[in-house]
């Protein structure tokens, strides 16, 4: 009757709409449980830098003050001591100075391009002090200063005068850099520049007869030799500062959590959370084509295939390497989509990143990479050859579990190539059970800087977040029945 049936129409619009409310719900909760995600990377951020700043800046004004302190006691105590006593005390003075000098340019992470201009700055000033108080000396003219010195001490003071200049440009050059990760490397060269001219020095005036050899600091220019080997191979910088960011876990500095802040930049966590809502797009599975997984070459219309979706309502973040056979990769989304289809009865929604990312404001979307991330329902990883070396592949499944995502959420599809099956087998096995990191590459050069920056400031050394990797990469091993029927597969073969 028509009673009948408006009374099952009610019943049918009153279901829908509890449905719709009860998933707006979880859309809130799950905005929610991103921005507290977020808030708490931005926290241990902060904790980080402040932890491993106080730390090296602290231990500069020990150095400088010891530095200080034993030459005002020098001044005085020299003539009760004999010279060898008072010229290891110079030789301390100097191995201070020069701790001094390269201690500040540890304190600010790898990221942080503001302090480390600062930091840059405060040297150069330093310099420019020292040097200008020498050369005002030098040309007053109430004294006849200059010419009343020796031969050699005008040839020191020149060189001194010289390296302090030399020192000085390169600073400003380096505060000139535009990313990190190209000021970093300026840093990472900055006591050798400082290190190597001094050296040169004073040898230079043991060859040129102005200074015996049994007259030369020795113990200086060992200091100064380590310096040297510390710019060209940084590696003992490294692991010193990921041990330092080991012991700040203790305060609750969470290298892992710190990274996902990094990714995300400067933005405030609700801004970046606005913008991430704004910009999440997904797109019906059968809506693509094979062509569309044969390059990863731009097109700013390609975004418009995708549609606008909210957080939460994506199937599938889909996670692969452009460097995989796109054919192999195209048969594996089909099967994983037939699956789903037959699971769900409809088609799945998918965030892919070559029509779902807006090419027009590619940096934007990048930002928001872990708020795309959490607001898939699960990760998809179509698992070629060159999948695990791929540092933006890394980068997402790494992502995705520290945004609270869960290993069984991970859907593992093979991408073989029919007539090379057992080949890329063995490539697959080998990038799961021979994992490093320090191996991964990005098609772009900046996009691997940008990240290698990233992991930089969270954890010190690829080393640190190699293990973090493998970690995470064992435990979807072990929760994924492709993966597990995989390994066994191979295990058990003859």
């Amino acid at each position: 009757s028509f009673c009948g049936s408006g009374i099952r129409s009610m019943q049918f619009r009153t279901r829908l709409g509890s449905t719709s409310a009860c998933r707006a719900a979880d859309s809130d909760r799950s905005h929610d449980d991103i921005l507290k995600t977020l808030n708490h990377g931005r926290s241990a951020l902060r904790k980080l830098r402040c932890g491993v700043g106080a730390t090296w800046l602290s231990l500069t004004i020990v150095c400088a003050a010891a530095s200080l302190g034993l030459g005002e006691w020098l001044a005085y105590a020299e003539p009760f001591y004999h010279h060898s006593i008072t010229a290891w005390r110079g030789v301390c003075i100097e191995v201070l100075f020069d701790l001094r000098i390269v201690l500040p340019l540890l304190a600010p992470l790898d990221d942080d391009l503001s302090f480390m201009r600062c930091v840059l700055a405060i040297e150069a000033g330093f310099f420019a002090f020292i040097r200008g108080r020498l050369l005002f000396h030098l040309c007053s003219d109430d004294s006849a200063v200059w010419s009343s010195l020796s031969a050699k001490t005008k040839v020191s003071s020149l060189a001194y005068l010289g390296r302090g200049c030399l020192a000085i440009a390169y600073l400003l050059l380096a505060m000139c850099q535009r990313t990190p990760w190209s000021m970093q490397r300026w840093v990472q060269l900055y006591p050798l520049v400082y290190a190597l001219p001094d050296a040169l020095q004073r040898l230079c005036m043991v060859f040129a007869g102005f200074t015996p050899w049994h007259d030369v600091d020795n113990l200086s220019l060992i200091s100064q030799a380590v310096m040297i080997y510390v710019a060209l191979r940084p590696q003992a910088i490294h692991s010193l500062q990921a041990s330092l960011r080991r012991w700040m876990e203790t305060f609750g500095a969470t290298r892992a959590a710190a990274a996902v802040a990094c990714l995300i930049g400067q933005v405030d966590p609700k801004d970046a959370l606005r913008q991430a809502r704004q910009r999440f797009r997904s797109i019906d599975v059968s809506s693509l084509t094979l062509d569309d997984l044969q390059s990863n070459s731009a097109d700013p219309g390609l975004d418009k295939r995708a549609e606008p979706t909210r957080l939460g309502y994506c199937d599938a973040f889909v996670s692969h390497s452009w460097h995989d056979d796109a054919k192999a990769k195209w048969e594996a989304l089909q099967a994983w989509r037939f699956g789903f289809r037959a699971k769900h009865g409809r088609e799945p929604q998918i965030w892919f990143d070559k029509l779902c990312i807006d090419q027009r404001h590619i940096e934007t979307d990048l930002r928001g990479l872990p708020i795309f991330l959490s607001g898939c329902k699960s990760l998809l990883i179509l698992c070629g050859p060159t999948y695990l070396s791929r540092l933006w592949c890394i980068i997402e499944i790494f992502t995705y579990i520290m945004m609270g995502g869960n290993a069984a959420d991970i859907e593992v599809a093979l991408v073989r190539k029919a007539e090379n099956t057992q080949k890329d087998m063995e490539a697959i096995i080998a990038g799961f059970t021979d994992f490093d990191v320090s191996r991964c590459d990005c098609f772009n050069p900046n996009d691997k800087a940008r990240i290698l920056t990233v992991i930089g400031a969270a954890f010190g050394t690829l080393g640190s977040f190699n293990g973090i990797v493998a970690k995470v990469l064992g435990q979807i091993q072990s929760e994924n029945p492709t993966l597990v029927g995989m390994f066994s597969a191979t295990e058990g073969g003859p």
